[in-house]
């Protein structure tokens, strides 16, 4: 562009009035959202900072293009030459049946003065000029306003234009009392219904922003002087003003051009600014530029890391980029001196859609050296994808998460809300930033090694989170070898895993077999990367490791432990045949059946785990035992249920016993023989006792449930009771004798009291096939054999 086409507002309206043209939307950099606030403020210091000084300097305001006009508009003569073609079209149409033959023919004047300038991109600025102008004129040079009148119009906007036409009119007699917008809207000509036109409202709140800008300078009067000179005399803010009729561009770009046209974006805001921060750290720092990913950086901004996200999403790709990069810079927050809670308010904000001034960016110190060139070479790694990527998808599969495929989803990071998901990507960022420093076999073992720590640590509030990145980063930032030279090789992360993935480390190094068995083994649904046990079953009498036998005992863990059998009871029945000692101890008498849920490193550690890693675990006894299909465990049970005389019986018989444990957990004395079902966690919740629940079920399924009703117990002391309806009896099984004993209730003191067996006969008169079933239930005590019939009452 040449300087004959750089001209100065000024420039402009001498030479034609400016029309926003139908399409062109509302004047938005009055708008009071966080996003154009700041826009508005950086804008209006930037001009006034210009040209309240002493400078030969030209700031430039970018392209303004557009179409050269004449006062009655191009398009407008379009509509009417097509009107009156048409009117035309039909005379002649109903003037030959009439014998009448009409020629015609609608010539367009062509030397019309072209003194109108449509705008196609510029009207922002055009606007804001305009009032700066307009308030600068009017606080030095009133008369100059003149200049000013009807240079500035709406094509359809009206109550904009009419109030434009206004306020160049009435502007010298507004009162010099109030702020600029007070005093526009206290006059007696502004009309209150102005206030609802977007365009009104903008104008108003950018007139004030331009006041209290020249207010917060030091000497105003001088600064409006220089500002007036700047603007109006020598002008020093200038547009590259482009006419695409000159150009010989075709008219449909209007359209085009409109109906495409939006404001600028978030990321486009912050990416001009984010361009000038990165220059002036590589003006400081000449050895940045080495970095391979720094060469070419800003058209990589553009073009190849551009691309990563135009590829997942055409229309959301700015947003993508934009809060990718939010989402990187978050990690850096954590290593702040800040509280935790402040910490946080600031990690979630950066991960949300929500607007953050760039201020926001310079406050935090996010735009480092170290940030910049771990964010660029992680954009390089994505945008090069390299076989790390291809690595990791492979390694964080359905096991350990539901967010999808590895690449999709770390572009996407900022809708990551769990904060292991979090930890472990960032530790795969960190080896991908590194990934020239490894074979490939070398970063899949330590991607493998992280998710597994990770994944089997505790992550699940900030406070631990804060630990887990700053202990990751110790650990793999820098250029130093990686290596596990003792069994606490990494702070923070469970102990148990560390310790594990150590032994691992060196068995895989002896032998890389051992690799492809133990990442068959961890991705198990339940197991997590978690196998050492599997690995100490697995060795000999001097302690070697066994490949074979880990392999044999993997295939048939895997077929046991699977979702089915966890689903079904099977693997708490099949334990239980040979004794209780398996189930997890939680307290005061208490014992866990253990939970199917597995979303948590908790809720495994509680449950199953507690099983695989006991050294004499039932598991082990199974896999030796048979090769663990379904109908392997089945035989087993039915062979030996009959051997299994205390209260296991009642499992073994019928397995949806279990579910009767809301959490799980039964309440179990010490001899065995009184077990409660526990509904909640402790004693004072609801709960069942055990013999006489099964009993009330058979009870219940062979004479029906409107004679008798089931009593839980919801405390220590009162224990579970079947009640019959007629006779006013309850039966409950005693802890002590092991027996079962019919009782009365005491109203006027709520005891229960003992029937004796001549009592029931003769007094109570129970009906006999109660009786006769009750003295034919097994009772199953341990070290006794089953209890006579008449040992029942």
């Amino acid at each position: 562009m040449n300087n004959n086409n750089q001209l100065s507002f000024v420039n402009i309206i001498t030479k034609f009035k400016i029309q926003i043209p139908i399409l062109q939307r509302d004047y938005v950099q009055g708008r009071k959202n966080d996003t154009v606030k700041e826009i508005r403020e950086n804008f209006v210091e930037d001009l006034i900072c210009h040209i309240s000084t002493h400078t030969e300097k030209i700031l430039p305001l970018d392209f303004v293009y557009g179409y050269a006009d004449e006062e009655f508009g191009k398009y407008d003569r379009e509509v009417a030459k097509k009107n009156l073609n048409a009117l035309l079209a039909t005379i002649a149409k109903y003037s030959s049946p009439e014998e009448f033959q009409i020629s015609y023919t609608i010539k367009d004047h062509g030397d019309l003065k072209k003194d109108l300038f449509i705008p196609l991109d510029g009207q922002q600025r055009l606007t804001t000029l305009f009032l700066l102008h307009l308030y600068v004129a009017l606080k030095f040079r009133p008369e100059q306003i003149s200049l000013l009148e009807g240079k500035l119009t709406y094509k359809t906007r009206k109550s904009s234009d009419v109030f434009l036409s206004k306020l160049v009119e009435n502007a010298k007699s507004l009162s010099q009392e109030l702020a600029i917008d007070d005093a526009i809207k206290d006059a007696s000509w502004f009309l209150i219904s102005w206030l609802k036109d977007p365009t009104v409202e903008g104008m108003l709140v950018m007139l004030r922003e331009i006041e209290d800008r020249f207010a917060s300078l030091e000497n105003k009067d001088e600064s409006l002087q220089l500002a007036y000179h700047n603007l109006f005399v020598s002008p020093k803010i200038k547009f590259d003003f482009l006419d695409l009729n000159e150009q010989g561009i075709t008219d449909d770009i209007y359209l085009k051009m409109n109906s495409t046209g939006k404001s600028l974006s978030d990321y486009d805001n912050f990416k001009s600014w984010f361009v000038g921060k990165v220059d002036t750290l590589l003006e400081k720092n000449k050895c940045l530029k080495e970095q391979s990913c720094f060469t070419n950086w800003k058209d990589k901004l553009d073009q190849d890391w551009y691309n990563i996200f135009w590829e997942q999403d055409q229309l959301k790709s700015d947003q993508l980029m934009y809060s990718f990069i939010r989402s990187v810079l978050s990690y850096a927050i954590v290593f702040s001196d800040e509280e935790e809670k402040d910490k946080k308010l600031k990690f979630d904000k950066l991960n949300s859609d929500t607007f953050l001034s760039l201020k926001f960016f310079e406050e935090n110190e996010l735009i480092t050296e170290e940030n910049i060139s771990f964010l660029f070479n992680l954009l390089e790694e994505l945008a090069n994808e390299s076989e790390s990527l291809l690595d990791i998808s492979d390694l964080w599969n359905s096991t350990f998460t539901s967010e999808g495929e590895f690449r999709k989803v770390v572009i996407d990071i900022h809708v990551i809300e769990s904060l292991l998901h979090r930890t472990f990507i960032y530790a795969a960022f960190l080896l991908m930033v590194r990934r020239s420093s490894f074979n490939r076999l070398e970063f899949k073992k330590w991607v493998r090694i992280f998710r597994n720590i990770v994944y089997n640590t505790r992550i699940d509030d900030f406070p631990r989170f804060i630990h887990s990145i700053k202990a990751t980063h110790d650990f793999l930032s820098g250029d130093q070898r990686l290596y596990t030279d003792n069994e606490k090789w990494i702070d923070f992360f469970s102990e148990k895993q560390v310790r594990e993935e150590f032994h691992k480390f060196h068995l895989e190094n002896t032998d890389t077999e051992n690799i492809k068995a133990f990442e068959k083994a961890e991705n198990h649904f339940y197991l997590y990367g978690q196998i050492d046990f599997l690995i100490n079953w697995s060795r000999n009498g001097n302690g070697e490791f066994e490949l074979n036998t880990f392999q044999r005992f993997w295939e048939r863990f895997e077929k046991l432990f699977s979702k089915e059998h966890l689903e079904n009871k099977i693997l708490q029945q099949i334990l239980l045949v040979y004794d209780d000692g398996w189930m997890p101890k939680k307290g005061s008498n208490r014992y866990s059946f253990c939970k199917s849920s597995y979303n948590t490193a908790r809720e495994r550690e509680e449950n199953w785990r507690q099983v695989f890693s006991g050294g004499d675990s039932g598991i082990l006894n199974i896999l030796n035992s048979c090769e663990c299909e379904t109908q392997d465990l089945e035989d087993i049970i039915n062979t030996h249920i009959n051997n299994v005389n205390d209260w296991r019986r009642y499992i073994l018989e019928d397995g949806s016993l279990i579910d009767q444990c809301g959490q799980r957990l039964i309440n179990r004395s010490e001899d065995g023989n009184f077990v409660r079902l526990l509904d909640k966690t402790k004693l004072s919740g609801n709960h069942r006792e055990l013999r006489t629940w099964v009993l009330f079920k058979q009870l219940e399924k062979k004479f029906g449930g409107d004679l008798i009703k089931y009593f839980s117990a919801n405390s220590g002391e009162r224990d579970s009771r079947i009640y019959f309806v007629t006779s006013g009896l309850f039966l409950r099984f005693d802890r002590h004798s092991s027996l079962f004993c019919f009782e009365i209730l005491q109203e006027e003191n709520n005891q229960y009291n003992i029937v004796d067996e001549l009592e029931i006969e003769n007094v109570y008169e129970i009906e006999n096939v109660y009786l006769d079933c009750i003295r034919d239930f097994n009772l199953y005590t341990k070290d006794k054999l089953p209890v006579k019939a008449e040992e029942l009452i």
